[in-house]
């Protein structure tokens, strides 16, 4: 009713006051599917209290559910896999490179590879989880005024002369 909680406000660090009683509640516990407790429900005088948001990290790229996830409340890093995991896992099979958008001391920011989901992405940090498909060997890309443009495999011994004399790969009707 009162329009959710704003982006700067904690969903790990939700507290119910009911009666001098404090109940801590961690939303996350709902976005990863495990629900709540069915024994806190709210009561008449009960008062909500949110917390600003703590520590951050974020995930970018093919996860399922790219974006800002807040760290448990007195820790400043998750590993890789499990934030991961908190995004729903990678998009779609296959294999990934993954690396950390890192700030550095002289407020510049950088790319480093991960060598292992077993790292830590600490406070602030961007994991990047991007497919390897761009790292695709033996292929070759046919573009421009052209009916077969597109990517193709390269086997040993293929000729650009083959391909293009395919019927169609200049158009319906080229000035040869």
């Amino acid at each position: 009713i009162s329009g959710g909680i704003a982006k700067t406000g904690s969903l790990r660090d939700v507290r119910i006051l009911r009666g001098g009683r404090q109940y801590n509640v961690d939303l996350y516990s709902v976005l990863a599917g495990g629900g709540l407790s069915s024994t806190l429900r709210l009561a008449d005088g009960d008062r909500i209290f949110v917390a600003p948001l703590g520590r951050t990290v974020a995930v970018a790229g093919l996860a399922r559910n790219p974006g800002i996830y807040e760290l448990p409340k007195g820790q400043s890093s998750i590993s890789a896999q499990a934030l991961l995991s908190l995004a729903g896992g990678q998009e779609v099979n296959g294999k990934y490179d993954f690396s950390l958008m890192k700030l550095q001391p002289d407020g510049q920011s950088a790319l480093v590879p991960l060598q292992n989901l077993g790292e830590r992405v600490s406070d602030g940090e961007i994991l990047s989880a991007q497919l390897q498909a761009d790292r695709t060997a033996a292929r070759m890309t046919l573009a421009g005024g052209t009916g077969l443009a597109g990517d193709y495999p390269i086997v040993s011994g293929t000729k650009l002369s083959e391909l293009v004399r395919r019927p169609g790969a200049l158009g319906t009707s080229p000035y040869t």
